[in-house]
């Protein structure tokens, strides 16, 4: 195996990882979306034309105080989230060459410029966007949504507790009422919005720290190649750039891509520094999909990954795959992504 491949599987491997710290950020976080509908449903009992001025004012500071206790809770999970994907990216890149690599501290400032201040590239008018401006669309079209309900019951004299059983009956689709097909045209639901803004900004957090850690090492590299999961789920703008690769001083495209994007960029090393079993192969063949590179991957993490019995029906050739994210629902904290980073690499035999 090359050093480029080690990187390559590395990152790859670790993607997986992310995908599921994210997930336990949903399920913890979502739980202020759900205490939200309540509340909603709650107000507009008894709503008319008298009082429905006092009931959206009292729905947008519901909406507003939600989502803002979302917010501030999964910025703290991001910068501490920041700081490991420095660390992990600088440890990965000093595992695959023999110079000494710039690892250095990283400031609570440049932490949360990562997690605040950098653009997430993921808006149809091709604009970056920070995670609190995200928040802010986010808590704008919530409330126009809830005011149209407001006033489309009021103005059709429709029964509150009628309304009020149509919310619990489409939990799924949050506040779009089938009665209000523009709303749900232009707006995603308010869990399935809440869960893309919490993916995106995950895997956008982890792309940019791990960036900033090979900026400290740019001398090391040639450049870097977009690297998609190739998977069922692979949007079309993500597997057209796959396996692309820009030079270290080219513009590339920015990472996310669009919500929920997966994709990363892999460092590729100047030839003097990949070294170890260096096999040009091996190098050309890195952007495959899911199941070949699950194939080259040690034991341990098919078996983590797919679960004993499926991985050794895998390794078998039983077994097919198509999907990157596996439906084990398993999630992870910070502390067991760390954990897992560990064992990866002591499953993992490289020449050197």
């Amino acid at each position: 195996m090359s050093s480029n491949q080690y990187i390559n599987d590395r990152l790859s491997a670790h993607q997986l990882y992310i995908q599921r710290f994210a997930g336990r950020n949903v399920n913890e976080l979502l739980k202020y979306i759900d205490d939200l509908e309540k509340q909603l449903q709650l107000l507009i009992i008894g709503v008319s034309s008298k009082n429905q001025r006092a009931v959206i004012a009292k729905s947008n500071k519901a909406i507003d105080d939600a989502i803002s206790k979302l917010e501030k809770e999964l910025a703290g999970n991001l910068n501490d989230f920041a700081e490991y994907e420095i660390n992990f990216a600088g440890g990965v890149l000093a595992s695959a060459v023999t110079v000494d690599v710039a690892q250095g501290a990283i400031s609570k400032g440049q932490i949360k410029a990562i997690t605040e201040k950098s653009l997430m590239n993921v808006q149809p008018n091709g604009k970056g966007i920070t995670l609190g401006n995200a928040f802010k669309q986010f808590k704008a079209e919530r409330n126009r949504e809830f005011t149209r309900i407001v006033r489309d019951t009021v103005k059709h004299a429709r029964s509150s507790r009628k309304v009020a059983r149509e919310l619990v009956k489409e939990e799924i689709k949050a506040l779009n009422l089938k009665t209000k097909k523009d709303i749900r045209k232009k707006s995603l639901s308010m869990r399935h919005k809440a869960e893309a803004i919490i993916r995106t900004s995950v895997n956008h957090v982890g792309a940019t720290a791990r960036e900033h850690s090979f900026e400290k090492n740019a001398d090391l590299f040639e450049g870097f190649v977009y690297t998609a999961v190739l998977d069922s789920r692979t949007t079309v703008i993500c597997a057209s750039r796959s396996g692309k690769f820009y030079k270290s001083n080219e513009r590339k495209p920015s990472l996310p891509a669009h919500w929920n994007c997966r994709s990363l960029y892999v460092g590729r090393l100047k030839k003097e520094y990949n070294v170890y079993d260096n096999d040009l192969k091996s190098d050309n063949a890195l952007n495959t999909s899911y199941q070949s590179f699950l194939k080259r991957q040690p034991d341990a993490f098919q078996n983590e990954v797919l679960g004993k019995k499926k991985a050794e029906l895998f390794r078998s050739g039983k077994l097919t795959l198509d999907k990157f994210v596996d439906d084990s629902g398993k999630t992870y904290s910070i502390k067991t992504l760390a954990q897992l980073d560990k064992e990866y690499d002591l499953n993992l035999f490289i020449k050197k």
